[in-house]
């Protein structure tokens, strides 16, 4: 997943950012989407899955595919390094 660089004049505005509720709240609708999810598996959060589960709960586009193959080579990254790639995808989508 892209992360697009913000703008310093955002940044440093005095926008209203969530409060901790709202975040909390943020937070328990995550659990719970994932929950909902893993109902069948024996787990219940997206840190948990092994590489089966990550094939199965997070399938990768061909183009998402190139990307994570150029920066393995790039970074010189591992299959576990990968895995928390997607896992953290997989969660940043259940978020959205």
């Amino acid at each position: 997943m892209e992360v697009p660089r913000q703008n310093i004049d955002k940044i440093l505005s005095n926008k209203k950012e969530k409060s901790s509720k709202e975040l909390r709240e943020d937070v328990i609708k995550t659990w719970n989407i994932q929950k909902e999810r893993f109902k069948k598996e024996k787990i219940n959060f997206n840190s948990q899955m092994d590489s089966k589960l990550i094939q199965k709960y997070c399938p990768l586009s061909k183009d998402i595919e190139d990307i994570l193959k150029k920066a393995s080579e790039n970074f010189s990254l591992s299959a576990r390094s990968i895995h928390r790639i997607i896992k953290l995808a997989r969660t940043l989508s259940d978020i959205e």
